[in-house]
């Protein structure tokens, strides 16, 4: 064992100090020193017979939450199209990320099970080349996802409180700040090296002059500008809601359904700690697996976050009796003209009752307010209702909900 190791260092020494004796050190590639250096590292573990490292199979749990994100989009799209059948410009855009979304997460799990996951020393050259460019592809529709699903929660938050006209020109000037950066950064992402195909072929053995940003910068810039904008979303709408006039419990049931992106600034924060190798790891393919995983969960997050209103609003209405009461604080649902009448009846009924249990003891009961329906006197009267005033925190509510009068 200790021959094969000692023999594969001297090996190595010996190719590079020919290059060198032949003058050709100064023009030793840098991809031909990673294939050395690679070759080595393969015929290492084989000499030492250290086990081939393999967790690719370790992503395959994290494809629940993809598919129950998933779900919430699809929930959103058939609840606007078949139950509220109305369809605003955020639901628009929420669909149209919803299809790039899915077409990222094939191309991703696709490059994933390709090569990453295992050190790259045992990773065929061609297999390696193709899932770096499928990873290159990604990176410019990542930026653009997580740009989509801030623009979405922030056209829901002005389709709610459009009568405000100063809160609407801060959330369109959010949408322009964060439109021209993800801009920015998909464009940082597909010339991060120079030419284009080095970002594939860097390891390829080819003898080129390339360019590359310092890309662990770049990893961080993305990251820190997006947890950035999560927070901005996040508490754009606070103030506004705090100050309408309603109940503590109200306000705090609008505050908590607004409060959609924490899900994905949570989960931003949870894939720092994995931007320390990006752009600085030789052996890609092993120190990604986990960035690509937390960055898939990240993406599907911020898919499923503006849905949550309308899922909420498909198990209320599907499920009224397991789901009603569950989410009766934001729901405007009033009781229909039978359920009124049947309470007053039982309201009389019980007044009749007190009447008869104190007639003997000379005690006079009150007839209650709305005893004049079962009693005869002026029933259209009795029957008409009084309109409530609605408050600007029931308005919103019921903008969210957006159920149709007609079935």
């Amino acid at each position: 064992m200790k021959a094969g190791i000692l023999t594969t260092l001297v090996g190595l020494v010996a190719v590079t100090g020919a290059m060198k004796t032949l003058g050709l050190g100064a023009k030793l590639p840098e991809c031909a020193h990673q294939l050395t250096f690679q070759a080595s590292l393969r015929h290492l573990d084989q000499t030492c017979e250290r086990p081939r490292r393999d967790r690719r199979m370790d992503a395959w749990p994290y494809l629940s939450i993809h598919i129950l994100c998933i779900l919430c989009a699809v929930i959103r799209v058939y609840t606007k199209i078949f139950i509220v059948r109305k369809i605003s410009p955020e639901d628009w855009l929420s669909f149209a990320s919803l299809v790039i979304y899915v077409v990222y997460f094939g191309i991703g799990h696709h490059a994933l099970m390709s090569a990453f996951g295992q050190d790259i020393w045992w990773v065929d050259a061609n297999d390696l080349s193709h899932a770096l460019k499928l990873f290159w592809v990604d990176c410019p529709v990542y930026s653009l996802l997580l740009g989509m699903t801030k623009v979405t929660i922030i056209l829901f938050y002005i389709r709610l409180c459009h009568v405000y006209t100063r809160f609407c020109q801060l959330c369109w000037a959010c949408i322009l700040i964060i439109s021209l950066n993800t801009g920015v950064l998909m464009l940082l992402n597909i010339f991060q090296c120079m030419p284009i195909r080095w970002n594939w072929d860097r390891f390829s053995g080819e003898d080129v002059d390339f360019w590359c940003m310092d890309l662990n910068m770049l990893q961080w810039a993305i990251n820190i500008t997006n947890i950035i904008f999560d927070v901005v979303v996040l508490v754009l709408p606070i103030p506004l809601i705090w100050n309408t006039k309603s109940t503590f419990r109200r306000k705090l049931g609008i505050v908590i359904m607004f409060s959609l992106g924490v899900v994905v600034l949570v989960a931003s924060c949870l894939k720092m700690r994995y931007n320390v190798l990006y752009g600085h790891s030789h052996n890609i393919t092993w120190d990604y697996m986990d960035l690509m995983v937390w960055a898939g969960i990240e993406s599907s997050v911020s898919i499923a976050a503006p849905c949550l209103p309308t899922v909420r609003l498909f198990l209320h209405k599907v499920f009224p009796q397991s789901f009603g009461r569950i989410f009766a604080f934001g729901s405007h649902c009033e009781r229909t003209l039978d359920e009124e009448i049947k309470a007053e009846e039982e309201e009389v009924a019980q007044w009749a009752a007190d009447v008869e249990k104190t007639q003997d003891s000379g005690v006079c009961v009150a007839r209650p307010r709305r005893a004049a329906i079962s009693l005869g006197d002026g029933f259209e009267r009795g029957t008409r209702k009084k309109k409530k005033v609605m408050t600007e925190a029931s308005r919103i509510l019921k903008s969210v909900d957006e159920i149709p009068l007609s079935p």
